[in-house]
This record gives C-alpha cells, sequence and structure tokens, in this order.
C-alpha cells in the first residue's frame, strides 16, 4: 500500500515475512506493533514469528482468519453539517466506513483515510489476498497485548476478537461501544487511554 509495491508477494504471510525482516535490518532492538484491521492480522503473523523481537503488541479492531457475526452497519451518531468539509466524491467512502459522523471524524477520513485508498494496489492486494491464512502460530504471545474493538463495526464484528486473549493471556480486551471499525478516530479519547495503558504495561 502507499508508494510501496507488491512485487513479487503472493500471500500474507509473504507480506508477514517482509515486515520481519524490515524489523530485523533496523536493528533496532525490540519492538512494539500496532496494528489495525488487516495490519493487525500482519502483526499477529509477525509476533509469532518473531516473539522475542516483538516487545508488546496493539491490535485494534482486529481482522481474524474469517469475520463472523459481522452487525449491520447502522449510524451511532450523525451531525447535519457532517460532510461540510467532504468532497462530493468523498461521502459515500466516508458513509461507508463510519458509525460516528461529526465534523471531526469528516477531517479524520480526509486526512488519514482518502490519502492512502487513492494509492491502493488493488489488482496486488487481489492476488495477495487469495493466499488470505496467515501462521500466528500454535501457541500464546507472552507479552503486553492490547486488544479493542468497535461494538458497531460492521467490517470484522467484535465477537472473533472476544476469542483473542486465549492467545495472549496479558492482554487487555476493550469492546467500545459507540464506535465502528473507524474506532481510532470515533473514540480518539479511549483509544488515548488505552494505548497509555498499554504502553505503561510494556
Amino acid at each position: 500500500m502507499g508508494r510501496s509495491t507488491t512485487g513479487d508477494l503472493a500471500c500474507n504471510d509473504d507480506v508477514v515475512a517482509l515486515i520481519a525482516d524490515f524489523i530485523d535490518r533496523l536493528e533496532a532492538g525490540p519492538v512494539m506493533l500496532r496494528g489495525h484491521s488487516y495490519g493487525a492480522y500482519l502483526a499477529r503473523g509477525v509476533a509469532a514469528q518473531r516473539p522475542d523481537t516483538v516487545r508488546a503488541l496493539a491490535l485494534l479492531c482486529p481482522v481474524a482468519e474469517r469475520a463472523q457475526n459481522v452487525p449491520d452497519h447502522q449510524v451511532v451518531f450523525q451531525d447535519a453539517d457532517a460532510h461540510y468539509e467532504l468532497e462530493p466524491g468523498q461521502r459515500q467512502g466516508f458513509e461507508e466506513y463510519f458509525v460516528v459522523r461529526t465534523p471531526a471524524t469528516a477531517r479524520r477520513y480526509r486526512s488519514h483515510i482518502v490519502p492512502g485508498s487513492r494509492l491502493v494496489d488493488a489488482p496486488g492486494l487481489g492476488r495477495i489476498f487469495a493466499g488470505w491464512m496467515v501462521d500466528v502460530g500454535p501457541g500464546t504471545f507472552p507479552a503486553q497485548t492490547l486488544i479493542a474493538a468497535g461494538r458497531r463495526d460492521s467490517v470484522v464484528g467484535y465477537t472473533d476478537a472476544l476469542d483473542l486473549p486465549e492467545r495472549y493471556p496479558h492482554a487487555t480486551l476493550a469492546v467500545a461501544d459507540g464506535g465502528g471499525h473507524a474506532l481510532m478516530h470515533e473514540r480518539p479519547d479511549l483509544r488515548a487511554a488505552l494505548l497509555r495503558d498499554w504502553l505503561d504495561r510494556a
């Protein structure tokens, strides 16, 4: 994604290996990984491959092997002027992604989501996603972990996140009402508090 190329990456495990190799090349000692959605799934794979390198793990609205019990898209809050700062072509994407629609969330969508979405290599991702399953290992991850999900997440749901603490015995699990798949943008104060706690624990 971004300006990177997918090259000869053929599956998600290839992406995990690429990220793990990049961390190795940094030679920066233990790292703390934070991933959102698909990024959280990849982060789990990196932690499984490099448990001595990953000091802590934060999984926000994590995608799992398969999404189950995904709720319908339901707006939690709608400001009348939520779309004021968006270009007409951005409104549909904003409405499909956000369940909290305010001028503030619209600005976050415009600033943080739209730029990346314009650069997505759709054919490359299609090829990679055909090999979807990530090797997250058979055991547990012993380091400090944060798992946060949005109760109104209509992309991946939240029920799969409830099973993850079994694999992450030092995990804090939060399921937040009033937020969806864009939880980090819709509930920024809660996100900040959870991440501060995670950093302190790690």
